[in-house]
């Protein structure tokens, strides 16, 4: 109500002041007349001071929705830079961009009406365009920012595809040697393993190494990367799987090894038991025809002269068992010495 009111509280006072110094009904007619003028220039003035608050409101919208779209792209290379950035401060000084011009992208104006004094309205048409000049001018140090970090990310894709083609190459190298010691393990070792499934084992993985080698159709660095991590992946199960052939391979070889000496050892041990058996086999036929002679001697001897044991007479042990006169000691009815083998005094023992 005040501000309303302000142009009459001058006019009143400009024609007091008339009417001390000149007094009279024309006079105050012509005081009136000028604080009319006064407060209709006021609003006009005021209405202008409104129109240009009007063009720069819709400056502002115009730059604050420039500055919204610049902010969305610099948050989403802020994400795509996080860890994929040559230099980390180029990161750090985008988040500070992105911080400063947010800060300034928040901010709002008061916008110029005709409630207003003209001096309210000069005041927030002053304030419009100074957010204006600061949303212009918030864009730049943000696309800056975003120019320097995006060049950083570049230049870190670029080292990155390097270090990843290296990686990759020297991967396929060292798969190209381990692919065919491992193909030969794998021939070499049939039929001399115990269980064929390490050998089936072998076979799955060099298959899975041929696909994982397989030429690369995307030039950039996480393919090249990616690959690489699958060749080593590959590499160290084709080794894995060929060493597990290789110890399975030594392991029935020592197996078989053991098997052939305990066969020979246990040959040996029969062979040298039936030697001791022939050997003791000929040596009692030996004994057995040495004592044939000496009982074909003794009933030679005995049909010249009755035996030392008296008038009986055994030809054989048989014989004395029969008589029931086994077994018969020297002295003793039918003792003879055809009867006492080992000549101990007591024959048919």
């Amino acid at each position: 109500m005040t501000k309303a009111t302000a142009p009459t509280r001058l006019g009143v006072f400009r024609r007091h002041k008339i009417l001390t110094a000149v007094g009279g009904t024309t006079a105050l007619v012509v005081v009136l007349g000028i604080a009319g003028t006064l407060a209709g220039n006021d609003a006009a003035a005021i209405a202008a001071v409104v129109e240009k608050s009007q063009v720069t409101s819709a400056s502002i919208d115009t730059a604050s929705s420039d500055l919204s779209d610049a902010l969305e792209e610099a948050r989403i290379l802020a994400d795509q830079t996080s860890d994929e950035i040559a230099d980390p401060a180029h990161h750090d000084g985008l988040l500070e961009a992105i911080e400063a011009a947010e800060a300034v992208a928040a901010e709002q104006a008061a916008q110029a009406t005709t409630e207003m004094t003209l001096e309210e309205a000069e005041a927030a048409h002053a304030g419009a365009l100074a957010l204006l000049a600061r949303l212009d001018t918030a864009r730049d140090p943000l696309r800056a920012a975003m120019d320097a970090a995006s060049q950083s990310h570049q230049t870190y894709l670029a080292e990155a595809l390097t270090e990843a083609k290296a990686r990759h190459a020297d991967s396929q190298a060292a798969l190209a040697l381990t692919m065919p010691a491992a193909e030969q393990v794998l021939a070499e070792s049939e039929g001399k393993v115990g269980d064929d499934a390490v050998r089936t084992a072998l076979r799955a993985a060099l298959d899975d190494a041929q696909s994982a080698s397989a030429a690369l159709t995307e030039e950039v660095y996480t393919s090249y990367r990616d690959a690489a991590t699958r060749n080593e992946e590959a590499d160290r199960e084709v080794a894995a799987a060929s060493g597990a052939v290789t110890a399975a391979v030594d392991a029935k070889a020592a197996a078989d090894k053991a098997a052939a000496e305990k066969a020979a050892a246990e040959k040996a041990a029969a062979e040298k038991a039936a030697a001791e058996r022939a050997a003791a086999e000929r040596a009692a036929a030996e004994k057995a025809a040495a004592e044939a002679r000496a009982s074909s001697a003794s009933s030679a001897g005995s049909s010249q002269q009755a035996p030392s044991g008296g008038s009986a007479y055994y030809k054989n042990c048989t014989a004395a068992r029969n008589a029931g006169a086994a077994p018969v000691r020297v002295g003793e009815p039918g003792y003879g010495r055809h009867l006492d083998r080992d000549g101990d005094g007591i024959g048919c023992e």
